[in-house]
């Protein structure tokens, strides 16, 4: 970094005027007068820009520069950027995640707050030779993000957020991360969501229900490929539930032999319970009638014994259901 700042002001003083290395949302990373750090450029102004790092995430700008000027600093300036701290910070995690003695003393090197709250994203691409292409969407997505970091570790890709507390927008970045992969990249993906952890050092453990959230989502067939930690307690506690006392457990509510509930109706008891067992609701969800609905609920109060509109039969058959998805496994 400092070698890098040190080359712009050089190639400054020598061509008399201002040097900005921009990202490519215009904002100013590095500058030949730190004033200008941090500001954004709209449309680079009225300068001409060239990358100076492989992946066009980078550009050198000099405001009213010769295309011969913009040349001669892109050519000094691109092996400064690709030996700098700027994806050095990726190694970093990773040493964090792996245990890595006292990170906070390197924290302030890479721009990460020690003492912030974190929440970690995991991306688990079923197919291998995708992870590359995927990895490097997700780091250009959010290159420049003052509270977002990406990197790989092991066969995941994480994107780690410095956020205050759990919200709604948490579950779209899920469903963004998702959506990019699908079309960006034409292939499935699991994304996985652990909690909130204060600390660098602590991320870890972010991580780590993230990935375990992927394990689970996937054992249960939790719709959309999207598994957030803190929403699959019930699923994490079946998943103890040694294999061999399952059958104890579900006998005579899902038995193999009489296994009769189609799709339409293990569609109708996932949404009636997504709608917190709200008839109405979950009627108007499934685009039926009311009428429609309650039929079906009878229908399985018939063959499970439990009427699933009350809450303590309603919590015995999630449990069952559970448990047959994990006996399938």
């Amino acid at each position: 970094m400092n070698g890098l700042t040190a080359s712009i002001k050089k190639i400054s003083s020598i061509i008399k005027k201002n040097i900005d290395i921009v990202d490519r949302m215009g904002a100013v990373v590095y500058s030949s007068d730190s004033r200008r750090v941090d500001l954004t450029l709209g449309d680079f102004e009225h300068g001409i820009s060239l990358p100076v790092d492989e992946k066009h995430r980078l550009y050198v700008y000099i405001e009213e520069g010769s295309l011969e000027e913009i040349k001669l600093a892109q050519m000094i300036l691109e092996k400064e950027v690709s030996g700098s701290d700027i994806g050095n910070y990726r190694q970093f995690l990773i040493n964090v995640v792996d245990g890595m003695d006292d990170p906070e003393r390197y924290c302030k090197k890479f721009g990460i707050p020690y003492d912030a709250n974190y929440i970690a994203y995991c991306i688990n691409l079923p197919k291998a030779e995708h992870f590359h292409d995927a990895c490097s969407l997700i780091f250009n997505s959010f290159f420049g993000e003052n509270n977002i970091w990406v990197f790989p570790y092991k066969e995941d890709i994480i994107l780690l957020e410095k956020i205050n507390e759990y919200s709604k927008s948490c579950d779209a970045r899920a469903s963004m991360l998702k959506d990019m992969i699908n079309s960006e990249i034409y292939t499935h993906v699991y994304i996985g969501v652990g909690d909130i952890h204060n600390k660098i050092i602590n991320i870890k453990y972010s991580i780590s229900e993230a990935k375990e959230a992927i394990r689970i989502g996937r054992m249960f067939n939790i719709p959309e490929n999207i598994f957030i930690y803190k929403n699959i307690l019930a699923e994490r506690i079946i998943s103890f539930i040694p294999e061999e006392n399952i059958n104890e457990y579900t006998s005579g509510i899902f038995d193999d032999n009489n296994d009769t509930m189609d799709g339409e109706m293990i569609k109708t008891i996932e949404i009636f319970f997504k709608n917190d067992l709200n008839i109405t609701d979950s009627a108007r969800a499934l685009y039926i009638h009311r009428n429609t609905l309650i039929y079906r609920l009878d229908k399985i109060q018939k063959l499970t014994g439990l009427d699933i509109r009350k809450f303590n039969d309603a919590v015995i058959f999630k449990l069952c259901y559970l448990l047959k998805l994990r006996r399938k496994q």
